[in-house]
């Protein structure tokens, strides 16, 4: 028999979809991150992929205790209907399937492992996966990192996907995914097609522009590991230092990092009684939520730049704005760091490289504020790199076939 692709529940989050029902219900910015693989896999109607529908999740019912009722099983349908119908899948022409026992021994499960590896109810739910091969997308594994880990092997998944081979590059990982000893896959970030080199590089400005959001990590035990291990109170820390020194810079960057939640709405808290909690619940929902993010043309901006940089995550990720930047002409400054050169990135040639410190980076900017023709090499070298690369078909292909192979393996690194 033909191997098949597994999809799990691609409506819950609005990462494969350009359409999350909850999200467009609230008015709230979406994150179609993966809808490449959303476009190829599906709306091409790629015959051996297959959505698998677990009636137990949806994005409107977040109470563990309710998810076993019918009630939620017929939001949840409700929701997939309208998220198909949104987002244009041909439901009479996608096979769809609603129970597990449907998947063959042979086929491969991609699911996510945020709102499933993080709470025992889903794992328990998930538990047949065992039997099953099993490929999961790390998503916010600074948060439940423990948890996470110990709840993957619980499941005995095979392989584990990020912007990252963490098993290899993160020492962070490595503490926390001891059991984990393959390669992970190595997906890359990909720009979507509105991220365009539109602007001569001799009419763009001489400065660096800096991109990205920072939050202030709370007191709950869920990010205890990563602070302690990082030392750090944000997932982000050179974006914040960017952030508090905005003063200083001002003649070397030019930045658009912002404090994810500072001018947002005040949550409500909930109440004791059920009125309470209901208002609570749909005020927050409607009104609470990222206010700085995405207020400014980030293309335009991107063109207007020589130089720019997306500080990294402290878990040894990258933000997606490194591709999206480069794709639009602008010479990226990032860490001299296996997960660039993993995918490809020569540093010197298509992107430069600092030390993670802020003396470092306007030391670079510097140099290359006097040294305009090396910056525009690297610019354009950089830029031919990830278009002809990293752009959303030639990824998903990629992916598509390695999924399909007989042992799940990266043919992004190099």
């Amino acid at each position: 028999m033909n191997k098949r692709i597994i999809i799990h529940n691609p409506f819950y989050e609005d990462w494969f979809g350009n359409f999350n029902l909850y999200k467009f219900l609230t008015r709230r910015k979406s994150h179609p991150k993966y809808s490449y693989i959303f476009e190829y896999f599906i709306k091409n109607r790629k015959h051996n992929v297959i959505i698998y529908i677990d009636l137990s999740q949806n994005s409107f019912i977040n109470n563990k205790k309710l998810h076993k009722l019918k009630l939620t099983h017929l939001v949840t349908l409700v929701e997939f209907f309208l998220w198909c119908l949104l987002n244009r899948v041909n439901i009479f022409k996608q096979k769809i399937i609603f129970n597990l026992n449907y998947i063959r021994s042979e086929d491969i499960f991609l699911s996510n492992s945020y709102h499933n590896l993080d709470i025992n109810e889903r794992v328990s739910y998930l538990e047949p996966l065992k039997s099953i091969k099993t490929a999961f997308i790390l998503q916010h594994s600074f948060a439940d990192t423990e948890f996470i880990s110990l709840n993957a092997k619980k499941l005995n998944i095979d392989y584990l996907i990020a912007e990252n081979n963490l098993s290899k590059n993160s020492a962070y990982f490595k503490k926390y995914f001891k059991w984990y000893e393959k390669d992970i896959y190595h997906i890359p970030y990909v720009f979507k097609s509105r991220f365009k080199n539109i602007k001569p590089f001799k009419d763009r400005k001489n400065i660096c522009f800096a991109t990205g959001s920072f939050e202030h990590l709370s007191d709950h035990p869920r990010y205890s590991t990563f602070k302690k291990f990082f030392n750090t109170q944000t997932i982000h820390p050179m974006r914040k230092i960017i952030y508090d020194n905005l003063h200083e810079l001002k003649d070397l960057i030019n930045s658009k990092i912002s404090d994810l939640y500072k001018d947002e709405v005040e949550r409500l808290h909930e109440g004791e009684n059920l009125f309470q909690k209901i208002y609570a619940r749909l005020f927050n929902a409607m009104f609470v939520k990222q206010s700085n993010y995405h207020k400014f043309d980030i293309v335009a901006e991107y063109n207007d730049a020589k130089m720019f940089v997306v500080p990294e995550e402290a878990n040894d990720l990258p933000g997606i704005g490194f591709v999206e930047g480069m794709a639009c002409g602008s010479a990226y400054i990032g860490l001299d760091d296996r997960m660039y050169k993993d995918i490809g990135l020569i540093p010197g040639k298509h992107y430069i490289t600092y030390d993670g410190t802020l003396e470092d980076l306007k030391s670079k900017i510097i140099y290359y504020q006097k040294n305009n023709d090396e910056l525009e090499a690297i610019a354009l070298a950089g830029c031919n790199f990830v278009r002809k690369n990293f752009n959303g078909n030639s990824v998903a292909k990629k992916f598509y076939n390695d999924l399909l192979s007989d042992e799940l393996k990266s043919s992004f690194t190099k």
